[in-house]
């Protein structure tokens, strides 16, 4: 017997602590099935489905007689009270009620990206840098024997003072007016004539137009195609399974076991069906291990999640009927370990099974 409550340790929900005793538990993880009594369905990711899911695994905290393990949203949010369970434990099944204290958890969160805000610009650009004028040349007396020197001399002009001694000041300056004007006008002559030069020097000789050239006959040549390459064939796709079922339901078998990844159930289902409708020994030995709780077919049940309830009774018929059928996939021992099991019960349909179907292997 199990006992389910609200894990304390996430009081917003989502989240349920499952106890039972600990001889019932003999792994630290196991991982768990859920199915509804009510309509013989199984607990999935998407919701409730036809076949078998596992969730898990689980840590399993031992205290004294009782085993503890604790289930997430993955199953909580899927489930409703008073729901009529049957709970897969380590091999074992448990009937249990779903109780009403248990909330759903909130949805997960969405993590969204993370992008940089603009930086703000700083205030000041730098230091501000700040210059100090140039100091004031220094003013020297001129020399008497030779007269003031006036702003020509100060500006570079390269003239030198030719000014006699004994020549009046008013003299002197005329003259030297005279000679900076006539420098002046053959500077700036000399400028103009050099700036027209240079212009007519860098400028670009004139691109000369070419004729069109007289039209010729031009040869068209079509390149072929290069034929593309044949792609691989699918040896999971429909046509492939349905050629290895036309075959024989033994490469079928095996086929199933490497496509279990991108098979679905359901389709992997209906091929085995369709043998069973023919009688295929290897199909019906099949889907009486299906019903075989002691058994497991590798990837069909443990990755590709094709199974059923154990179902003794149901297992019995489709060995018995994979014996007449011709045997030859070991049907006739798995149908002794399961007529073992069918003498332990006492139910109606495990009698009538036992009845029909063990008589050979007792």
């Amino acid at each position: 017997m199990v006992n389910i409550r609200p894990d304390p340790a996430h009081p917003r929900g989502g989240y349920a602590c499952i106890t039972l005793e600990a001889s019932q538990i003999n792994a630290t993880e196991v991982s768990l099935t859920i199915r509804n009594q009510f309509n013989d369905k199984y607990l999935g990711q998407d919701g409730w489905q036809g076949v078998k899911a596992y969730f898990g695994p689980y840590a399993v905290e031992i205290s004294g007689d009782t085993a503890k393990l604790v289930v997430g949203t993955e199953i909580v949010n899927h489930l409703e009270e008073y729901t009529p369970l049957s709970i897969g434990i380590d091999g074992k099944e448990f009937e249990a009620s779903w109780p009403d204290d248990i909330a759903h958890g909130p949805p997960a969160a969405i993590v969204g990206g993370v992008a940089p805000s603009p930086q703000a610009r700083a205030e000041g650009t730098g230091p501000t840098l700040v210059g100090k004028a140039k100091d004031k040349p220094d003013e020297t007396d001129n020399d008497p024997g030779n007269g003031t020197a006036n702003e020509t001399n100060k500006a570079g002009e390269g003239l030198q003072q030719n000014v006699t001694e004994g020549a009046s000041d008013a003299t002197a300056s005329q003259e030297k007016s005279k000679t900076g004007l006539l420098i002046g006008i053959a500077v700036l002559l000399l400028a103009v004539v050099g700036g027209g030069a240079y212009w007519f020097m860098t400028q670009d000789a004139p691109v000369p137009v070419a004729e069109d050239p007289a039209p010729t006959e031009t040869e068209t040549v079509v390149l072929a195609e290069p034929e593309p390459l044949p792609e691989p064939a699918n040896p999971c796709s429909d046509e492939a399974l349905d050629a290895a079922a036309a075959e024989n339901y033994g490469a079928l078998i095996e086929l199933l076991g490497q496509c279990s990844r991108s098979v679905s159930a359901d389709s992997a289902l209906l091929l085995i069906e369709r043998g069973v409708a023919q009688e295929d020994a290897r199909a019906l030995a099949t889907m009486g291990s299906f019903y075989d709780g002691s058994v497991e077919i590798d990837v069909l049940e443990t990755e590709m999640g094709l199974t059923f309830a154990d179902n003794p009774a149901r297992a019995a018929e489709y060995y018995a009927r994979a014996i007449a059928a011709g045997d030859g996939v070991g049907a006739s021992d798995a149908l002794g370990e399961v007529c073992e099991r069918l003498r332990t019960v006492g139910d109606t349909l495990s009698q009538s099974a036992l009845q029909d179907f063990c008589a050979t292997s007792q």
